[in-house]
């Protein structure tokens, strides 16, 4: 898991450094797309880091990524979670559908779930492996990691969140495609987060 979880001390992103500004669009970092063949198949392999800054409080946004049953109404690609068990520790079973190029693909597959408490005081995180798959994607990996932060005097949540997969290449030059769409669904994940934490927030 360290490879894709940061350690306390990483460079925190530039927006919260700059004046007056409390709040931005969530920001893509060290995204990583590459092919590899192994069993005889040809693998696009892929992984990504989004952080942002919300004023929204920790455990309103956990609320939300913690309710799987809402997972395909908030998320575009999901149409399926079902968790298998409760605790910190748990399987969840999903289903998601993505197009590319007007091709749709579904890839089945169930994570292994892990909830807690961060390092620091009030900070959180939800992470996954990959317990097994259908076969048309591996090496699934991610989670998200909440920490209270201030900024400006603002109290709110730094947000992270990690992806990493390898999805078997479905028609030629896929990498390149996926290059094109990663960081945008990356963002839209967080986004989509954020928005239904707001949503709840301004609820009666």
């Amino acid at each position: 898991m360290d490879r894709f979880f940061w350690r306390r001390g990483s460079v925190l992103p530039l927006f919260l450094l700059i004046a007056g500004i409390t709040f931005a669009e969530p920001t893509v970092r060290d995204v990583k797309v590459s092919t590899q063949t192994r069993d005889g198949k040809v693998w696009t392999n892929l992984s990504g880091v989004v952080e942002v800054w919300t004023p929204l409080p920790v455990d309103r946004i956990f609320a939300v990524i913690t309710d799987w049953p809402s997972y395909p109404r908030i998320f575009s690609t999901i149409e399926k979670t079902e968790p298998l068990g409760t605790g910190t520790t748990y399987l969840l079973d999903e289903v998601v559908k993505v197009s590319v190029l007007g091709i749709p693909i579904v890839n089945r597959f169930t994570l292994r779930v892990e909830v807690g408490s961060g390092e620091l005081p009030g900070s959180v995180f939800l992470r996954w492996t990959q317990d097994h798959t259908d076969g048309t994607i591996d090496r699934l990996v991610g989670g998200w990691e909440l920490e209270p932060m201030t900024s400006k005097g603002k109290a709110g949540t730094l947000v992270r969140y990690r992806n990493a997969s390898s999805v078997v290449q479905s028609l030629p030059g896929q990498e390149l495609v996926v290059r094109l769409f990663f960081p945008g669904e990356l963002r839209n994940v967080v986004s989509s987060a954020l928005a239904e934490a707001q949503r709840r927030k301004e609820k009666p």
